[in-house]
Protein backbone atom coordinates (compact mmCIF):
# COMPACT_ATOMS: atom_id res chain seq x y z
CA UNK A 1 0.00 0.00 0.00
CA UNK A 2 2.75 2.44 0.90
CA UNK A 3 4.49 1.77 -2.43
CA UNK A 4 1.26 2.55 -4.24
CA UNK A 5 0.88 5.85 -2.38
CA UNK A 6 4.49 6.77 -3.13
CA UNK A 7 3.90 5.97 -6.78
CA UNK A 8 0.85 8.24 -6.85
CA UNK A 9 2.78 11.07 -5.21
CA UNK A 10 5.69 10.64 -7.62
CA UNK A 11 3.32 10.60 -10.61
CA UNK A 12 1.53 13.74 -9.40
CA UNK A 13 4.71 15.77 -8.98
CA UNK A 14 6.06 14.48 -12.29
CA UNK A 15 2.93 15.71 -14.07
CA UNK A 16 3.21 19.08 -12.36
CA UNK A 17 6.84 19.40 -13.44
CA UNK A 18 6.03 18.42 -17.03
CA UNK A 19 3.12 20.88 -17.15
CA UNK A 20 5.30 23.69 -15.81
CA UNK A 21 8.04 22.90 -18.33
CA UNK A 22 5.61 22.88 -21.24
CA UNK A 23 4.10 26.20 -20.18
CA UNK A 24 7.54 27.76 -19.72
CA UNK A 25 8.70 26.54 -23.12
CA UNK A 26 5.56 27.97 -24.67
CA UNK A 27 6.23 31.35 -23.08
CA UNK A 28 9.83 31.29 -24.26
CA UNK A 29 8.80 30.49 -27.84
CA UNK A 30 6.29 33.35 -27.79
CA UNK A 31 8.89 35.71 -26.33
CA UNK A 32 6.84 36.23 -23.17
CA UNK A 33 9.09 34.66 -20.58
CA UNK A 34 12.63 35.56 -19.67
CA UNK A 35 14.50 34.88 -16.43
CA UNK A 36 18.12 34.99 -15.43
CA UNK A 37 19.71 34.12 -12.12
CA UNK A 38 22.66 36.49 -12.15
CA UNK A 39 23.79 39.81 -13.55
CA UNK A 40 26.30 38.07 -15.82
CA UNK A 41 23.44 36.44 -17.75
CA UNK A 42 21.72 39.77 -18.42
CA UNK A 43 24.10 41.67 -20.64
CA UNK A 44 24.31 45.44 -20.08
CA UNK A 45 21.87 45.37 -17.18
CA UNK A 46 21.06 48.84 -15.82
CA UNK A 47 21.37 47.45 -12.30
CA UNK A 48 24.36 46.57 -10.18
CA UNK A 49 23.72 43.87 -7.56
CA UNK A 50 24.37 44.74 -3.95
CA UNK A 51 26.54 42.68 -1.63
CA UNK A 52 25.27 39.10 -1.31
CA UNK A 53 22.38 39.81 -3.68
CA UNK A 54 21.54 39.06 -7.30
CA UNK A 55 19.71 40.90 -10.06
CA UNK A 56 17.33 38.84 -12.16
CA UNK A 57 14.33 39.21 -14.48
CA UNK A 58 11.28 38.64 -12.29
CA UNK A 59 8.75 39.34 -15.04
CA UNK A 60 9.31 39.04 -18.76
CA UNK A 61 7.96 41.00 -21.71
CA UNK A 62 4.56 40.53 -23.31
CA UNK A 63 1.51 38.59 -22.13
CA UNK A 64 2.74 37.44 -18.75
CA UNK A 65 0.64 35.83 -16.03
CA UNK A 66 0.77 38.99 -13.89
CA UNK A 67 -0.19 41.21 -16.83
CA UNK A 68 -3.15 39.01 -17.70
CA UNK A 69 -4.43 39.27 -14.12
CA UNK A 70 -3.56 42.86 -13.12
CA UNK A 71 -2.90 45.10 -16.12
CA UNK A 72 -5.61 46.78 -18.21
CA UNK A 73 -3.91 46.01 -21.53
CA UNK A 74 -3.24 42.37 -20.49
CA UNK A 75 0.41 42.66 -21.53
CA UNK A 76 3.67 43.82 -19.93
CA UNK A 77 5.40 46.53 -22.00
CA UNK A 78 8.85 45.90 -20.52
CA UNK A 79 10.74 43.69 -18.10
CA UNK A 80 11.00 43.76 -14.31
CA UNK A 81 14.40 43.41 -12.67
CA UNK A 82 14.11 42.33 -9.05
CA UNK A 83 16.69 43.80 -6.69
CA UNK A 84 17.07 45.13 -3.18
CA UNK A 85 15.57 48.50 -2.26
CA UNK A 86 18.08 51.25 -3.00
CA UNK A 87 20.09 49.32 -5.62
CA UNK A 88 21.69 51.90 -7.99
CA UNK A 89 20.15 52.21 -11.46
CA UNK A 90 22.65 53.06 -14.20
CA UNK A 91 21.94 54.26 -17.72
CA UNK A 92 22.94 51.50 -20.18
CA UNK A 93 23.58 54.11 -22.89
CA UNK A 94 24.52 57.73 -23.47
CA UNK A 95 21.52 60.00 -23.73
CA UNK A 96 19.43 62.83 -22.34
CA UNK A 97 16.77 62.86 -19.64
CA UNK A 98 13.47 63.68 -21.38
CA UNK A 99 11.36 63.89 -18.25
CA UNK A 100 10.90 62.61 -14.73
CA UNK A 101 7.67 62.11 -12.82
CA UNK A 102 5.76 60.52 -9.99
CA UNK A 103 2.41 58.94 -10.85
CA UNK A 104 1.67 58.30 -7.19
CA UNK A 105 0.77 61.99 -6.96
CA UNK A 106 -2.22 61.15 -9.15
CA UNK A 107 -3.03 57.53 -8.30
CA UNK A 108 -1.30 56.12 -5.18
CA UNK A 109 0.02 52.53 -5.45
CA UNK A 110 -0.80 52.43 -9.14
CA UNK A 111 1.00 53.14 -12.39
CA UNK A 112 4.76 53.60 -12.71
CA UNK A 113 5.31 55.47 -9.45
CA UNK A 114 8.51 57.51 -9.67
CA UNK A 115 9.97 57.26 -13.18
CA UNK A 116 12.65 58.59 -15.52
CA UNK A 117 12.58 58.65 -19.32
CA UNK A 118 15.88 58.81 -21.25
CA UNK A 119 16.34 59.46 -24.96
CA UNK A 120 19.26 57.37 -26.21
CA UNK A 121 22.02 59.08 -28.20
CA UNK A 122 23.11 55.75 -29.68
CA UNK A 123 19.80 54.24 -30.80
CA UNK A 124 16.39 55.47 -31.95
CA UNK A 125 14.72 54.60 -28.66
CA UNK A 126 13.39 56.04 -25.42
CA UNK A 127 14.04 54.16 -22.16
CA UNK A 128 11.58 54.15 -19.27
CA UNK A 129 12.86 53.38 -15.75
CA UNK A 130 9.99 53.00 -13.28
CA UNK A 131 9.04 52.23 -9.64
CA UNK A 132 12.08 54.13 -8.36
CA UNK A 133 12.57 55.02 -4.70
CA UNK A 134 14.86 57.93 -5.60
CA UNK A 135 15.43 59.97 -8.77
CA UNK A 136 19.02 61.23 -9.18
CA UNK A 137 18.70 63.18 -12.45
CA UNK A 138 16.88 66.23 -13.80
CA UNK A 139 14.98 66.96 -17.00
CA UNK A 140 17.25 67.83 -20.00
CA UNK A 141 20.33 66.45 -18.19
CA UNK A 142 22.92 64.77 -20.43
CA UNK A 143 23.89 61.26 -19.37
CA UNK A 144 26.97 59.15 -19.89
CA UNK A 145 26.77 55.40 -20.13
CA UNK A 146 26.72 53.86 -16.62
CA UNK A 147 25.75 57.17 -15.02
CA UNK A 148 23.40 56.83 -12.06
CA UNK A 149 19.74 57.59 -12.78
CA UNK A 150 18.19 56.66 -9.45
CA UNK A 151 17.58 53.79 -7.06
CA UNK A 152 15.36 50.73 -7.05
CA UNK A 153 12.06 51.16 -5.21
CA UNK A 154 8.49 49.89 -5.08
CA UNK A 155 6.50 53.02 -5.88
CA UNK A 156 3.41 52.70 -8.05
CA UNK A 157 1.97 49.27 -8.83
CA UNK A 158 4.76 47.15 -7.38
CA UNK A 159 4.42 44.08 -5.17
CA UNK A 160 8.13 44.12 -4.24
CA UNK A 161 11.23 46.27 -4.93
CA UNK A 162 12.21 46.10 -8.59
CA UNK A 163 13.05 48.17 -11.66
CA UNK A 164 10.61 48.23 -14.56
CA UNK A 165 12.42 48.89 -17.84
CA UNK A 166 10.59 49.65 -21.09
CA UNK A 167 12.12 50.43 -24.48
CA UNK A 168 10.04 52.54 -26.89
CA UNK A 169 10.85 53.29 -30.52
CA UNK A 170 11.26 57.02 -31.13
CA UNK A 171 8.79 57.01 -34.01
CA UNK A 172 5.36 57.60 -32.46
CA UNK A 173 6.52 58.04 -28.87
CA UNK A 174 4.67 60.66 -26.82
CA UNK A 175 3.63 61.56 -23.30
CA UNK A 176 -0.11 61.20 -22.76
CA UNK A 177 -1.01 64.21 -20.61
CA UNK A 178 -4.63 63.11 -20.09
CA UNK A 179 -3.88 59.81 -18.34
CA UNK A 180 -5.68 59.19 -15.06
CA UNK A 181 -2.29 58.63 -13.43
CA UNK A 182 -0.76 61.83 -14.74
CA UNK A 183 1.71 62.14 -17.67
CA UNK A 184 2.14 58.65 -19.10
CA UNK A 185 4.59 57.36 -21.78
CA UNK A 186 2.97 55.87 -24.88
CA UNK A 187 4.34 54.37 -28.08
CA UNK A 188 5.55 51.18 -29.74
CA UNK A 189 7.47 49.15 -27.16
CA UNK A 190 9.98 46.40 -27.92
CA UNK A 191 11.49 43.60 -25.84
CA UNK A 192 14.24 45.21 -23.68
CA UNK A 193 16.38 42.06 -23.43
CA UNK A 194 17.47 41.90 -27.12
CA UNK A 195 17.99 45.66 -26.95
CA UNK A 196 20.31 45.38 -23.94
CA UNK A 197 22.18 42.52 -25.59
CA UNK A 198 22.72 44.63 -28.73
CA UNK A 199 24.54 47.38 -26.84
CA UNK A 200 28.33 47.44 -27.03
Amino acid sequence: MSKFVLLLVFTFFSLVAVSYTIETLGLVVRGEYSQTTSLAQLKNSPLLPGKNSKVYVSQGYGRTQFAEARLVGKRHNGIDLAAKLGTPILSPTKGKVVTTGNQELYCPRRGYGKFVIVESDEDDVFLLFAHLSKISVKESQDLDSKEKIGEVGRTGLATAPHLHLSVFKKDGFYMNQKSGCGPNPKGKDVNPIPYLESLK
